[in-house]
């Protein structure tokens, strides 16, 4: 026992009540209880951390103590405004190690919830090898980050760093799908993963082109189709639709460049015929694409349609009038934030597969095709 002036104070007691302080700091820090928010009662905040009034009371009082919290009477205890000019309240560093890389309205959009929270930013570059990942998580840790939101690397190592986080119980989430990735399987099932829903996306996809009477399809991947989901979805249901697709007319590791596209277009060319659909892995293969076969002299949609399956949308606009599958960046970004918020909390352990849903965006690039399924080559 130790005696603190007028009060006896157990020292377990004492852990208890840091331990709890810790959870409640962590759960408003990264976002659970975001600025502004009224916390729940003491008695639910004591029955979530199975812990006494008293010890939630104590907790409560040393957090507005630090001003991270604010109290009145009736009302409850409310988390601080999270103000951006000088007076942010202080949060965690969030490690980014996202493969290509968010587009600049995502990045906005992330940064902002992030501040809105109170935290910072961390951006790093593995380009999904084991070795740069490695290195990166150990630079990002260094500078103190405290959570991570990362692509996994997919060759050149190990990627024993971030296997090394995730078995310490770091907050971590995991971006994209497993199939490509070199952390073990037990590894990927104890951690909460964000992904877009390829199936759904492809399904939709085959819906809208089936209906305008393609019969044919080419799948066109700026990466490889080991392990893609989207590819593995596109030879699935293709059949379903009535679809047509050949071994010869899909192609992978194509650069998003109108030169490595046209390349792709001539192999094609030299088969004969071209399917009458090319379904592109993500949007800036399928500007190549469109680019490529003006180049050829052909016409798209004309002589052949082109579609996206994979485009995430900060704006909601198709700019470039490519139809396309996509899903809102906005979801994806806020719900790794929740799963980080729920790790930092310490209270719900159990790791979740967050599917985003994705919409079909109809543009001018898919024609109707009333009496063919292929198109001869000129």
């Amino acid at each position: 026992m130790i005696d603190s002036g007028n009060i006896i104070v157990d020292k377990n007691s004492r852990e208890l009540h840091g331990r709890t302080r810790s959870l409640l700091e962590s759960a408003v820090l990264f976002g659970e209880f975001p600025p502004g928010q009224l916390l729940p009662s003491e008695r639910k905040l004591a029955t979530r951390y199975n812990v006494t009034r008293t010890t939630v009371r104590r907790s409560l009082s040393k957090l507005v103590d630090s001003g991270l919290l604010t109290y009145k009477t009736h009302v409850g205890h409310r988390v601080a405004p999270a103000i951006r000019n000088n007076k942010a309240v202080s949060g965690g560093s969030i490690g980014l190690v996202w493969n290509g890389m968010p587009t600049a309205a995502g990045l906005v959009d992330m940064e902002q919830q992030l501040a809105e929270a109170g935290h910072v930013l961390m951006l790093g570059a593995s380009g999904v090898s084991g070795k740069n990942e490695d290195e990166t998580i150990r630079r990002l840790a260094a500078s103190g980050m405290a959570g991570l939101i990362i692509t996994p690397a997919r060759a050149g190592g190990e990627s024993a760093e971030l296997e090394l986080w995730i078995r310490n119980g770091k907050p971590v989430v995991l971006h994209g799908h497993p199939g490509r990735w070199i952390i073990p399987e037990e590894i990927v099932r104890c951690s909460n993963r964000v992904d877009a829903d390829n199936t759904d996306g492809m399904r939709q996809l085959f819906s809208h082109v089936a209906e305008k009477g393609h019969r044919s399809a080419a799948f066109i991947s700026t990466e490889s189709f080991t392990g893609s989901e989207r590819f593995l979805a596109f030879e699935t249901l293709a059949p379903e639709f009535g679809i047509e697709i050949k071994k010869s007319w899909n192609v992978e590791n194509v650069e998003p460049t109108v030169d490595a596209s046209s390349v792709v277009l001539a192999q094609l060319k030299t088969l004969g015929e071209l399917p009458s659909l090319l379904v592109c892995s993500h949007y800036n293969i399928a500007l190549a694409m469109i680019d490529a076969i003006k180049e050829a002299g052909l016409k798209c949609p004309e002589d052949i349609s082109v579609v996206a399956s994979s485009y995430a949308e900060f704006d909601g606009n198709n700019h470039d009038g490519i139809t396309h599958v996509g899903w809102s960046g906005q979801s994806e970004c806020g719900e790794m934030l929740r799963l980080l918020a729920k790790q930092f909390s310490g209270v719900d352990k159990v790791p979740e597969d967050v599917r985003i849903p994705m919409k079909l965006t109809e543009g001018r690039t898919v024609n109707t095709v009333n009496h063919t399924d292929s198109f001869a080559v000129r």
